[in-house]
């Protein structure tokens, strides 16, 4: 029996014109493209051509306000460039290819195609995540407008923390205060496991339904939570915190308690707060659990798919009298413990030597690095060393080769000694052999694969012995060679310019690792915003360098702001593109619901290149989604909403609903359109699809695309029981519902079933047809 769901009701189709604001800047698009495949690595193979040292160099030049004329909105257009992305690997993989071969390991995020790894393995696409997951995520996101929530927690981090978690004398503390007033305040020391031990206790009352705070909120005070959710506010600035009165605090912890709600909010040890305001909530969180416990937890965790092979070695490699001495003198924080874990696993697989984790894990002294630069004063040796920081994991000749331009931009700055050291390190830099040069520059040499012109090769990378020395030494030029900045700027800038994609990696890279040293505004003046209103390559670099810097808590409310100010910068088309892009990668997997509410802003405009950015970084958020469901909550309820604004191209919007339902999902022994899947597993999606079904029926153009799906659909319902009580379901709503604007759709629909059925093309369609016709005039 077919079940007789609520009809939808559709809103009015009008498309109003956008105005945008004057700007004298560019605010036509490209004439390439703005969906084209990324920029090559040199062509057929990923490793650079060594640029020669400029003789005078300059400010990397700007944009040619020519621009071509922008086509007026066109819905053939949109669609024509929405397929020339079909197919082709999204430029983040591009990115992260190159970084991954630069770096190895040595990075916490991997896209790929076709798959992103986001601290930890899982895979596009393939089977979904458990259902209850699913249903977790559909519950907790209808009906939603939190404005001030940046995002779900992933299940998988939630999940990870509940097993490798070690409970202290402190915890039992922080639970009785926040299961008593609903509001906890837990400030310590850094990676003390303060948010650790926020989700577990949060997940101790919500189990998956907690949910971020943006970093961007400014005031406390106008968040307003939602009845049985858990909330966490991570390591918030000082002056969002340190007026918060004691009637603010009593105000937030009643509406909690009042909603069934908990909130946690985790400090640092420096942030003061009124002590007497916050005395009820305040816990100072100093306990840390002992080393070895939380590494047997975190060991387990990572075990738990690992071969028996794998898991008899990484117990023997625990027991080895060099990790014994590190677990005793080392491991003084969680942290410390996770990352021990993860190293002692790569050696059980064979991934990694023990001197190597010996190496890698030692915490790096920055007094190392200042040491080497004091006993190191040569200018060349310094050049060197800095420009193996930035391209560590290039070969020899190209770190050699980029010292090279450094020193020409230091000499052009006329900085002491820059010029006259240049015949000096000239003859030093050819006396030196590649054994004594790696000696005193703490660097080895590593065998990396790159793609070449006929197949894959091999390239002899440069990296430090020490992966921190990197950073570090980036952080020792910015930081004590200050009289460095103008050319260290002027040279990422123009590696940023450079032809090669190594190039502009290194440079975007080094920019973000920069911008940690209090120059987050000195990166954005110099290069960010240059590259996001130049052409798409530059801007594809600057979304990349916004995507690491947001990654980065202590900055991630300085990009966020950036990015919804560009977001609405109706007046500059490049810098709304660049927004939607930056979403488009793990920023958006980490905020989701602040890149829906950005995306929303940008696809006002009735630019087609912005329609077609959105396109593309909501289809990746959405196929994300396969293993973290909220993702799917999260997009669909941004299409239905606006596919009901009337500000917004309408049709455009319906496109790219049809355009997902291409998205496929396995299971069992049945293929299925993630859409329908999710809308047979639970009724807030299938009120989505119902929606946005009907909507889209109303439409010419997407009205014989979505008819084309159905005919389909029902030819593989013959097989399928469960999907074929649920198109039943769909057309019966669709049939009952009193909007007359789809009398024209259910004539035509119903003229499909009878043809499909005489073609005897579905089975499913006579028995639907009959169902219709015994319920409805037909």
């Amino acid at each position: 029996m077919i079940e007789d769901p609520a009809g939808e009701q559709n809103p009015a189709n009008k498309n109003p014109s956008d105005k945008p604001e004057a700007d004298t800047r560019e605010d036509k698009p490209d004439s390439a493209s703005p969906a084209s495949p990324p920029d090559s690595v040199d062509g057929a193979t990923a490793k650079p051509s060594a640029p020669s040292a400029p003789s005078a160099p300059s400010a990397p030049s700007a944009p040619s306000a020519k621009e071509e004329s922008a086509d007026p909105p066109n819905f053939e257009d949109f669609k024509k460039q929405v397929e020339q992305n079909a197919g082709q690997p999204g430029w983040i993989n591009e990115f992260a290819r190159v970084m991954r071969g630069r770096r190895g390991g040595d990075i916490n995020f991997i896209f790929r195609e076709g798959g992103v790894e986001i601290n930890a393995p899982t895979q596009i696409g393939g089977d979904l995540a458990g259902n209850d997951a699913i249903k977790r995520a559909a519950a907790s996101s209808a009906n939603r407008a939190d404005s001030g929530i940046s995002g779900q927690l992933y299940g998988s981090e939630i999940a990870k923390t509940v097993s490798v978690y070690v409970k202290t004398a402190a915890h039992q503390r922080a639970y009785k205060i926040l299961g008593e007033k609903h509001l906890l305040i837990l400030r310590g020391d850094a990676d003390t496991g303060k948010r650790s031990a926020a989700v577990h206790l949060l997940e101790s009352f919500h189990q998956e339904t907690i949910f971020e705070i943006a970093p961007i909120l400014e005031d406390l005070t106008v968040f307003h939570c939602q009845t049985r959710q858990g909330y966490l506010w991570h390591t918030p600035s000082a002056e969002k915190i340190r007026n918060l009165s004691r009637y603010a605090l009593d105000q937030i912890s009643r509406e909690h308690k009042e909603r069934s709600s908990h909130l946690v909010i985790t400090l640092t040890k420096g942030v003061r707060i009124d002590s007497e305001a916050a005395r009820d909530y305040l816990f100072e969180w100093n306990d840390c659990p002992d080393g070895a416990e939380v590494l047997s937890r975190h060991l387990a965790w990572r075990l738990e798919n690992e071969s028996e092979q794998v898991r008899a070695e990484a117990a023997v490699f625990r027991q080895r009298e060099e990790i014994v001495a590190l677990v005793n003198a080392t491991l003084r924080r969680p942290s410390q413990a996770g990352r021990l874990a993860e190293l002692l696993v790569q050696v059980a697989r064979g991934e990694l030597s023990l001197e190597e984790l010996l190496t890698a894990f030692a915490d790096l002294d920055r007094q190392d690095v200042q040491t080497w630069f004091e006993r190191h004063t040569p200018l060349h040796q310094r050049l060197q060393m800095v420009a193996l920081a930035a391209l560590h994991g290039s070969d020899f000749q190209t770190i050699i080769a980029a010292s090279k331009g450094l020193r020409a931009y230091l000499a052009a700055d006329e900085l002491p000694d820059a010029k006259g050291a240049a015949a000096a390190a000239a003859e030093a830099e050819l006396t030196t052999g590649i054994k004594q040069w790696l000696s005193e520059f703490e660097a080895k040499i590593v065998i990396r694969e790159i793609s070449a012109e006929y197949g894959r090769g091999t390239v002899e990378a440069v990296v430090f012995k020490k992966p921190q020395f990197q950073a570090a030494v980036l952080a020792y030029a910015w930081q004590e060679l200050q009289h460095w900045r103008t050319p260290l700027f002027k040279w990422l800038a123009a590696m940023g310019d450079s032809d090669s994609l190594e190039y502009r990696i290194a440079a975007a890279a080094a920019l973000s690792e920069i911008s940690q040293y209090h120059a987050f505004d000195d990166v954005l003046r110099e290069a960010v915003s240059f590259w996001a209103k130049a052409g798409e390559p530059k801007r594809r670099l600057a979304a990349f360098i916004l995507m690491l810097q947001a990654l980065e808590k202590n900055l991630s409310a300085q990009v966020l702001g950036l990015l919804h100010h560009w977001a609405k910068a109706r007046g500059n088309w490049r810098l709304q593109w660049t927004a939607a892009t930056a979403y488009g990668t793990e920023l958006g997997l980490a905020y989701p619901e602040l890149a829906v509410r950005d995306l929303y802003e940008v696809f006002l405009s009735r630019n087609l290149a912005l329609h077609v950015s959105v396109l593309t970084t909501l289809r990746y958020l959405f196929e994300c989604g396969h293993q973290q469901p909220q993702l799917f909550a999260v997009v669909l309820r941004a299409l239905e909403s606006w596919a009901r604004d009337e500000r917004l191209m309408k049709q455009n919007v319906l496109y790219i609903f049809w355009k997902l339902l291409r998205s496929k999902v396995r299971v069992e022994d049945d293929s299925w359109p993630t859409i329908l899947w999710l809308a047979a597993l639970d009724q807030v999606y299938e009120r989505q699809f119902r929606s946005l079904f009907s909507m889209a029926l109303t439409n010419t153009e997407i009205r014989g695309l979505l008819l084309e799906d159905l005919g389909e659909w029902l030819a593989e319902a013959d097989e399928n029981e469960e999907m074929y009580r649920l198109i039943g379901r769909v057309l019966y709503s669709l049939f009952k519902s009193p909007d007359a604007r789809l009398n024209a759709v259910r004539r035509i629909i119903a003229d499909r079933l009878k043809k499909w059925e005489a073609k005897e093309q579905s089975q499913s369609a006579g028995k639907l047809l009959a169902i219709l016709k015994g319920n409805f005039s037909i």
